[in-house]
């Protein structure tokens, strides 16, 4: 079964005309010498860190990158999206987000996706 692991985010508002933010997620992942050669989907979920209950910021899989396993192990895959600050910004001050970043086998029906989680990054949209 695939393993997700070192998944790590970056944000950057490319301009200060618009309140659009590129997203940025690396992931390592290890293969099960019997996936090698299967298809997977790579995707993430943007999440807003909070004291009591985590702020869900996108409703859709982000990111969608298809790829096959050439390798038990394979380094720094990567996912990007555009998304507006608004939908960062849910309260006031300061914000905090990271991704749960999510494998799924396309070639194995019934093996569950392969998750993992960032580590919060603070940002101001």
């Amino acid at each position: 079964m695939a393993v997700i692991s070192n998944v790590r985010l970056s944000a950057s508002k490319p301009s200060n005309t618009s309140n659009l933010w590129k997203l940025e997620v690396l992931y390592d992942a290890s293969f099960g010498s019997g996936e090698v050669g299967d298809r997977f989907r790579g995707t993430f979920e943007v999440w807003e860190d909070d004291d009591f209950f985590d702020d869900q910021v996108t409703s859709t899989p982000q990111g969608p990158q298809d790829f096959v396993a050439t390798a038990t192990k394979m380094k720094d895959l990567k996912l990007k999206t555009t998304i507006d600050g608004d939908f960062l910004d849910t309260e006031l001050g300061a914000e905090e987000i990271y991704v749960i970043a999510r494998l799924k086998s396309l070639d194995s029906l019934g093996v569950p996706d392969a998750t993992a989680t960032s580590a919060v990054m603070p940002i101001a949209p």
